[in-house]
């Protein structure tokens, strides 16, 4: 399954990559699953 992500309007890169960190956490505090990002990620990191 794919989780995508998509900044459909004036969001920041950073406000993305919060919200992408928030995700990945909650899963992994609910479900004990480490997402992984896909592409990588590139001058930045979550």
């Amino acid at each position: 399954h794919t989780l995508a992500l998509t900044n459909r309007g004036s969001a920041s890169t950073e406000e993305l990559l919060v919200l992408a960190r928030e995700v990945r956490d909650g899963v992994h505090a609910r479900f004990g699953v480490r997402l992984r990002p896909e592409p990588l990620l590139i001058n930045c990191s979550l």
